[in-house]
């Protein structure tokens, strides 16, 4: 997957920001069948962030998240699905600078006339973030993504290890 946000602080707790996140998605959604195709999937997306400071080393994070799913057609046109909303909780350790330790929930709900389960999925997980310079970084966890199967009574259950590459580009000069 790939995401791209632009953000924009509203104070030095809260931030808003929109974007658009790109994803192939292997079918069937199932992990015990092989994989036959893969479908492209465009999100545009909107997030809340407030960042509550819990001491010098602590930070709890909350994110509201709305992401509109549109799926990738025989025709190579783009319709759309529904509308999905997470809320994350995400408790960070930040001992320096360059490391942060990282334990979340995350639980996604649809929205929408096509929908056919309220429930999407769940995923919490635990993960650490390395950023040997300002603006780059990465993060190396494991995730654990609880998703609601096409029966609307099964679940899958799957335990991933994660490694994501962050990078801020800073379009505003910084007040030094």
């Amino acid at each position: 997957m790939t995401k791209t946000l632009i953000e924009r602080k509203l104070t030095p707790n809260w931030s808003i920001s929109t974007g658009m996140a790109y994803s192939q998605i292997a079918t069937p959604n199932d992990p015990d069948s092989p994989i036959t195709d893969n479908i492209s999937e465009l999100r545009p997306l909107i997030e809340l962030t407030y960042n509550q400071k819990l001491s010098s080393k602590f930070i709890l994070n909350h994110r509201y998240w709305s992401e509109f799913r549109y799926f990738e057609q025989p025709d190579n046109t783009f319709d759309f699905s529904t509308c999905r909303m997470r809320y994350k909780v995400e408790l960070n350790y930040v001992p320096n600078t360059k490391i942060t330790f990282k334990a979340f929930d995350e639980i996604f709900l649809n929205i929408g006339d096509q929908t056919t389960n309220l429930f999407d999925q769940n995923r919490y997980g635990l993960s650490a973030q390395y950023m040997p310079l300002k603006n780059l970084g990465f993060e190396l966890g494991y995730l654990n993504w609880y998703q609601k199967r096409a029966s609307g009574i099964d679940f899958y259950n799957r335990h991933l290890v994660r490694l994501t590459i962050h990078q801020t580009i800073h379009l505003k000069k910084q007040k030094t």
